[in-house]
């Protein structure tokens, strides 16, 4: 329900409110929040609380759809192709391994995973009125 995810949504921005640090945004939420208090004396600027939830709503509907295909893509694709699975596993257990959460900085050491990725986003047809694509080399 639409105004139940607003509800939340503005929930959300009151906690980011109570220890938000503008040296150290978090999210989109605090870098959203650095914008507002610089541009307060300018209300045709459109930073305001209810533009921040519209925007939120559109970040999570717009990816949440987008997101689960690329996923189902992913497994597919997976599927299909035992071998790319099997070195993509053999990265991710070399690098991350199996006592830690990945975290941003592995990208960097796992260039197969990263390349494996941009190909199932290149291949998988995720938005249906995107642009053709075609391989120039």
């Amino acid at each position: 329900n639409y105004k139940k995810s607003k509800d939340f949504l503005r929930g959300e921005i009151i906690k980011h409110r109570e220890d938000w640090d503008p040296a150290n945004p978090r999210d989109f939420i605090d870098n959203y929040l650095t914008e507002m208090e610089k541009k307060k004396s300018d209300p045709q600027a459109g930073f305001n609380i209810e533009s921040l939830i519209i925007s939120c709503l559109d970040i999570v509907e717009a990816g949440t759809e987008t997101g689960a295909t690329t996923l189902r893509w992913g497994l597919l694709f997976m599927i299909k192709f035992p071998e790319i699975q099997k070195k993509v596993q053999a990265e991710i257990d070399r690098v991350i391994g199996q006592s830690r959460q990945p975290c941003l900085d592995d990208r960097v050491n796992m260039p197969y995973t990263e390349a494996v990725i941009h190909e199932i986003q290149r291949f998988g047809d995720v938005v249906p009125l995107g642009f053709p694509k075609r391989a120039v080399k």
